[in-house]
């Protein structure tokens, strides 16, 4: 037996797992959100600027609601991007880095689909229709909506290449990006023009792919990915942070 003394863990690294801690818990939150605020866009949300108009009229709470679930569900992905980001160290650090930044960018851009929505709401209750139809029409047709559509896109191929990286970075299993990626390319392929339980059903696999993740992040105590700290210099620097199966 050894009689080296071992040390408690730096508490830099106690701050870092904190941090995961509550990272992962966003992570979860976000999924049971994206999943939540699907299903409460009402019928019409999607469609032509006077199906949208008659949805947003006739169900103003459902349509704020589920804005601010949009809105919300991202906001609530960043911590858990940064806390990837933090965790990867070697493999994976480059395409959680990129997929990290990309979620940001994306976050970034729901404030503009949340003040749209908004817009589309006060059109509804207090314009004529045909006055409404005719400014939303005009107003998304502007070529500056474009950098923040592309935002949102970028946000979701940030995504996956995060998955990727966690994958890479030992973090979670393969199979992991293959769930989230099949479900952001069904999600964008076949969410038009459905509406509740049927647009949930959408956003299922995405959300699994962030419980996994959540999972991953609320279960692990290593202050860097595996290929930052092998188990001999943990073990030369008296780290007693016990390691993740």
């Amino acid at each position: 037996m050894s009689n080296t003394q071992l040390l408690p863990a730096s508490p830099e690294a106690t701050v870092s797992l904190t941090r995961r801690k509550w990272a992962g818990a966003s992570l979860l939150a976000a999924a049971v959100v994206s999943v939540a605020g699907a299903a409460l866009w009402p019928t019409g949300s999607d469609g032509t600027s006077a199906q949208e108009l008659q949805a947003a009229a006739a169900h103003p709470a459902a349509w704020s609601a589920a804005s601010t679930a949009d809105a919300l569900t991202w906001a609530l992905l960043v911590p858990g991007a940064l806390a990837v980001f933090s965790y990867l160290r070697n493999r994976g650090r480059v395409l959680g880095t990129i997929g990290a930044m990309a979620v940001v960018a994306g976050a970034l851009a729901t404030p503009f689909g949340t003040g749209g929505s908004a817009f589309v709401l006060v059109l509804a209750q207090h314009a004529d229709r045909p006055t409404a139809v005719t400014v939303v029409d005009s107003v998304g047709s502007q070529p500056f909506f474009l950098p923040f559509l592309v935002l949102i896109y970028v946000g979701l191929i940030g995504l996956m290449l995060l998955m990727i990286g966690a994958a890479r970075g030992g973090l979670v299993r393969w199979w992991v990006p293959v769930i989230a990626i099949v479900g952001v390319i069904l999600n964008t392929v076949l969410n038009n023009d459905l509406y509740g339980a049927a647009a949930a059903a959408t956003f299922v696999l995405p959300a699994v792919a962030d419980v996994l993740l959540a999972i991953a992040l609320l279960r692990s105590t290593r202050a860097v990915s595996p290929a930052a700290a092998p188990s001999s210099d943990r073990a030369r620097r008296g780290d007693r942070t016990p390691v993740a199966a």
